[in-house]
This record gives structure tokens, sequence and C-alpha cells, in this order.
């Protein structure tokens, strides 16, 4: 009798057992085959690495959709829009990638083409009413002069501060500004770099006068230069001389 009742007890706790095993008092879900659920939200951990390494690249394809809609989730994800993106609708300007100098528009930008009035903004070119290039970005490595000038040039014009315009002649006019330089660039419709200078005013440009003679504005637009003896000078609205130091500063 004794040996029933044990055998009895032992009956009832082992049916106890598997009943909670079944998951269906415990503390998770169910799926309805004893196995919890292992789905966080749209990944599927219980079907293997697998399958959650795919809804996780999938996702990332996909983006995550915020309050502001849709959005990458690549990190790091670069932006490539430029101000080219912005040109006049119905125009069709180069892209960006494909803009070049070639060694022969270069030559003319830096020193100009003999008698030829367009280039020549070369520091210390001295051609007659040109702008010339500020000497910081000319490098003291005599083999390649030049290099830092070119460099701006093509910064500017893939990635201008405004959107291009189209002119009447059929290149494009593209302007930026660098280290306090503005540059006016041409481009043709190719993306063939035609010519550059820098604008009067920036930071170290020198505007040359009629004569070839260098000048420099000031931050009140005086035009100063600098005589025989290396002393500058400017006009006041008399017309009378002002000297200056080399720094651009009135000297009393």
């Amino acid at each position: 009798m004794l040996r029933l009742l044990v055998l009895l007890l032992l009956t009832v706790r082992f049916l106890l057992h598997q009943r909670r095993s079944d998951g269906g008092d415990g503390d998770g879900t169910s799926d309805g085959d004893g196995t919890r659920d292992q789905h966080h939200g749209s990944i599927d951990a219980g079907a293997g690495v697998s399958s959650a390494q795919d809804t996780t690249m999938d996702l990332a394809q996909r983006g995550r959709r915020t309050e502001t809609g849709h959005q990458p989730t690549s990190p790091g994800q670069d932006e490539t829009g430029t101000q080219w993106d912005n040109t006049e609708e119905g125009t069709s300007p180069p892209r960006p990638e494909d803009l070049s100098l070639s060694d022969e528009r270069r030559n003319h930008i830096m020193d100009g083409h003999g008698e030829d009035d367009g280039g020549g903004h070369f520091p210390g070119t001295g051609k007659p009413d040109k702008t010339e290039f500020p000497e910081r970005w000319a490098p003291e490595d005599e083999n390649r002069p030049g290099d830092l000038i070119t460099q701006q040039i093509l910064d500017i014009a893939r990635n201008p501060d405004e959107p291009p315009f189209l002119q009447d002649n059929g290149n494009w006019n593209v302007q930026g500004t660098r280290d306090g330089v503005t540059v006016e660039i041409i481009v043709d419709s190719d993306g063939n770099i035609v010519t550059a200078f820098p604008e009067a005013g920036g930071h170290g440009v020198f505007k040359n006068d009629e004569n070839g003679d260098p000048g420099v504005y000031t931050e009140d637009g005086t035009l100063i230069q600098p005589d025989e003896n290396g002393r500058w000078f400017g006009e006041d609205e008399r017309g009378d001389p002002i000297e200056y130091d080399e720094h651009g500063n009135p000297i009393d």
C-alpha cells in the first residue's frame, strides 16, 4: 500500500513538471512548441545566426524610419551633393568629378600668354591691371610652383560656395572663397577649366596698376602701392598721399 502511494505521488509531480516545461504557465511567451519566443523586433534569433545577420543587413540597406522620414543607417555616410546640383533648371552642367585643369590652361592662369591680356596671376608676375594670388599660396619648392594655387582652384571648381551660373558664351562661372581669397573660375561645357583669378580685396591678393606695379586693398577699400623705396602709399578722399605700414595700417 505504501509503495502504491509513493508511486502515485511521483506520477503527479512528473505531470506537473511537464506542464511547466511546455511553457503555458512560464514567465515567457510560447510559440506552441515548448520554446521561448526569440523574435526581437523583425529579427528572428531563433532561426539561427545566418537569418539574424541577413535581416540586420536588410534593415541597414532599407534605412530606418524616423519622425523626419526615411533616413540611411550606414555609419559615416557622406553627403556628396555640391552647389552644382543647384544650377538653374534646364541647364546641363558638367559633373564636378569630371572637371579638369590642363597644363596649357594652368600656364595661362599663372604666367599669361606673352602679349595676350589674359592670365598672369602668379605672385610677382606684374601684368598690368591683373590681380595676383597671395604669396603664401606659392610654395618655396621651385620645382613645383603653383601647386597649391592649382589645388585651391580645383577644390573651388568642384565644390563652389554658390551655384555656378551659365554665361552667354556657354561657359560656366564658378566662385568660392578659400583662406580669405575669393576665386572666380571659368569652366567650359565639357568641364575644362579655362581660366581662374583671385578677386581684388582678398587676404594677400595684389592688384597691379596700369604699369604692372603691385598694390593691395586695405579693409576700407583703399588701394596702396609701394614706391621705389619700398614704402607703401595710398590716397585719401582728396587725393593726398597717405603712408601705410606693411600690414595696411595708416602711419600717423
